[in-house]
């Protein structure tokens, strides 16, 4: 995952926490009013996260420390600093705020990469790799209906394909449709990648 990346996902993380009503009315013990404002604040604020300077000022702020580990990225964010972010009074006490969200390290061929995973375990967007293959697996699988008597090789050779590559995307083509529409939604496995 490039760096610019996971700035991006963890500004998006902060503008959430923001948003979050439950989490900015648990800084404070006041009427409805003051919570009232303190929420138009919280949420004023987020809306500055659309720019890139205050993106990054306001992260650069916030966060403690953000740590990639083998299963996860982390944020620790800094409940004083969300405070005065906020024009709350600190407290004395250090109290750090964690935000986890899943990662997966994928190896493409001799290149590793850093993949962000929603709480379910899937991928977060679209693999266009994997959506092309199916795609390529299914010209496959119509060429081999229309010319059930031809050999693999044959509908290989006529597509212009290596034999192994053609009934490798024959195997794909047969998939479950399931498998198939959580692919093209871009909630398939992280890990499942077209090697």
């Amino acid at each position: 995952m490039p760096a610019h990346d996971l700035e991006a996902a963890i500004i998006l993380w902060v503008k959430s926490l923001l948003l979050d009503r439950r989490l900015v009315s648990g800084l404070i013990e006041t009427d409805a009013s003051a919570l009232a404002s303190l929420l138009q604040r919280a949420s004023s604020i987020a809306a500055q996260l659309e720019t890139h300077h205050g993106g990054r000022t306001l992260v650069g702020k916030l966060a403690h420390q953000v740590r990639v580990e083998d299963e996860q990225i982390a944020i620790d964010i800094d409940c004083n600093a969300l405070r005065r972010v906020l024009g709350l009074q600190t407290q004395s006490e250090a109290a750090i705020l964690t935000i986890t969200t899943p990662a997966v390290r994928i190896r493409r061929g001799k290149d590793v990469k850093l993949v962000l995973a929603n709480h379910d375990g899937d991928a977060t967007e679209r693999d266009p790799t994997l959506v092309a293959l199916l795609g390529e697996a299914r010209d496959v699988r119509d060429a081999a209906l229309a010319a059930p008597d031809l050999s693999m090789k044959a509908i290989a050779v006529q597509m212009g394909e290596w034999r192994t590559r053609a009934t490798r995307q024959m195997r794909i083509a047969w998939l479950a449709p399931e498998i198939v529409e959580a692919i093209s939604e871009g909630r398939h496995p992280p890990r499942l990648t077209p090697a």
